[in-house]
């Protein structure tokens, strides 16, 4: 199984919606999703 998209809502610092569509990361093979220090 492979995730394709992630959609999360009102998480840590972010108060709205955030999507990450990893159909569109997955022609690098390697990604990496990270945000600042203390972030969340």
């Amino acid at each position: 199984m492979r995730p394709r998209r992630l959609e999360i809502a009102a998480f840590g610092p972010f108060a709205g919606t955030e999507t990450v569509d990893f159909d569109g990361l997955a022609e690098a093979g390697l990604f990496l999703v990270s945000g600042p220090t203390g972030a969340g």
